[in-house]
């Protein structure tokens, strides 16, 4: 019966726009959840999570999920949002689309803030929710004065799963309700049906695998899809059918989805999908660009450890050359000596700096931000030559080699100018010695010091690390590392077995693996050993 109402009510809406006039906005930020989460929030804080996913079906490519994990943990389960404003004799419609796990009822509830000590309720609204995808839509005429122009006063729009105050059936119930297309106002425009969607990787995505693999949810009525790729804006932008501009990859594919081959590092690309109609028009639907930026050939090692057996003033450690003090965000280093390291010999050996990770690193490169004072260029206390080492264990060394530091600039704004090529060497350990600095006393000093390691071990875990109530039929998945022929799959209940990699499950040539045996009420360990014998460290 209250379905009922509800598209008796729709009807009586569809009939009052007219009267109410056409000037109407929709109030409501971010209706169809496109921008995630922003301007929503909670009502509520324990046994629900929210979130906003792609492919619900609901109206839009997004659409908010309530994850109800355990009702009784808290009183109010909800989302909302404020910053409404209600005027006299004005009639608003509402409206949401919503879809249930169970069937249950839910609250749409007005509700005004006045200076944090009054809390009166415009509208209070119980609807059914069902399996079945619908959409509410109801209108309130607001009476009396107007509300939420004034800094005391917020009028918030509710959509509740329970609360303390309202009665509703289903709300002990944990599962899952999604909304989309929620208005306050005007009704939003339909989205259009005829255009692709949901890209893959998403539109400003980065740090994107170069494999090249692109994706996309076709327009209702495409039949074929013309794929347009390459680096610049201008040219996927404007090039057609006519004009491809060397950017017409694919033309009349029926395929969703595209394989681009091996992607350059480091690279802003731009797409563009336009869907052709079939018969009789076969009309060409031009899509939006997207754009993704390609993973960089290595990456910074972060919680670098920095050791010498040089002496230094207090606040002029070795701690200086990692911790990123005295760079801005352009990495151009100041003249400040207390975010800088500086030492002097201790005994007969040369003042060295030695650096350790957390791990073996497959080592690209060193940038290196020598000694920069404001007298640098006079004093010269910045290293010259140097010799580099680097370890594995921290006990036997190897040379890579001897090599000049370029001199500090003496100049705010100082930029690294010396980077030492690792080619790839596997090290948990670097050592610089200073043979000699680039003046004659006995003062050796650096200000920067970073790592570039090319990614070989497997990362992005999903499920995340800690993830609970995670299904039985879950795929294990990662983002391979680079270089890696196969993955060796170990999982357990036994954490020490896989600690010890003694609890290989499997060995894949793809990076996922489903396993079959899972358990309900298990916690399982589980880690990926990516192997390449054929590189040169195996």
């Amino acid at each position: 019966m209250r379905n009922t109402l509800i598209y008796l009510v729709s009807l009586t809406l569809l009939l009052g726009m007219t009267a109410i006039g056409q000037a109407q906005e929709n109030q409501i930020i971010n209706s169809e959840f496109d921008d995630g989460t922003n301007n929503w929030g909670t009502y509520g804080s324990a046994g629900f999570d929210w979130t906003v996913v792609k492919g619900a079906g609901l109206s839009g490519a997004n659409a908010a999920v309530i994850d109800v994990t355990d009702a009784s943990a808290g009183t109010a389960i909800g989302i909302a949002q404020s910053g409404l404003v209600l005027e006299p004799g004005v009639t608003y419609p509402i409206g949401f689309t919503a879809r249930a796990e169970q069937d249950r009822e839910m609250v749409l509830l007005i509700q005004t803030n006045i200076n944090n000590a009054s809390w009166p309720s415009q509208l209070t609204q119980t609807l059914s929710l069902s399996t079945t995808t619908e959409t509410h839509v109801l209108e309130y005429t607001h009476t009396g004065d107007t509300l939420g122009d004034d800094a005391t006063e917020t009028v918030t729009l509710y959509l509740m799963l329970k609360g303390q105050w309202w009665s509703m059936e289903g709300d002990d119930i944990d599962a899952k309700v999604w909304f989309d297309r929620v208005y306050f106002g005007a009704e939003p425009p339909l989205p259009r049906r005829d255009l692709a969607t949901e890209p893959s990787p998403e539109d400003g995505a980065i740090d994107v695998g170069r494999d090249g693999d692109l994706s996309w949810a076709p327009g209702e009525f495409a039949q074929t899809h013309d794929i347009y790729l390459g680096t610049a804006f201008d040219d996927v932008n404007d090039a057609t059918r006519a004009d491809p501009r060397g950017v017409l990859v694919s033309e009349g594919q029926a395929a969703v989805g595209f394989d681009a081959g091996r992607l350059e590092f480091g690279t802003t690309y731009y797409w563009r999908i336009d869907e052709v109609n079939g018969a009789p028009d076969n009309a060409v639907i031009r899509g939006d660009v997207w754009s993704f930026e390609t993973e960089p050939l290595s990456y910074p090692i972060a919680g670098v450890i920095a050791s010498s057996n040089g002496s230094s003033k207090p606040g002029e450690g070795p701690e200086n050359t990692v911790n990123g003090s005295g760079l801005n965000l352009d990495d151009q280093h100041s003249t400040a000596s207390d975010a800088m390291w500086m030492a002097s010999p201790t005994g007969a050996d040369p003042v060295s700096i030695e650096y350790e990770f957390d791990r073996v690193y497959k080592l690209h490169e060193m940038l290196v931000w020598n000694y920069n004072v404001e007298f640098e260029l006079l004093l010269g206390f910045g290293f010259k030559d140097v010799t580099v080492e680097y370890s594995a264990d921290g006990v036997d060394w190897t040379v890579l080699g001897e090599t000049e530091f370029a001199q500090g600039t003496a100049q705010s704004g100082y930029s690294s100018n010396t980077t030492v090529d690792f080619g790839g060497a596997a090290a948990k350990y670097v050592r610089l010695t200073a043979n000699s600095a680039w003046g004659a006393l006995p003062q050796f000093g650096l200000s920067e010091v970073r790592f570039m390691y090319i990614p070989v071990h497997a990362r992005e875990a999903d499920p995340l690390d800690g993830a609970v109530n995670v299904g039985v039929d879950a795929v294990l998945s990662w983002r391979a590392g680079r270089d890696a022929a196969v993955h060796e799959v170990q999982l357990s209940v036994d954490e020490t077995a896989v600690t010890d990699g003694a609890a290989l499950a499997a060995t894949v040539d793809e990076s996922r693996y489903a396993p079959d045996n899972l358990e309900f009420g298990s916690v399982y360990f589980w880690r990926i050993d990516e192997v390449n014998d054929a590189e040169p460290v195996t």
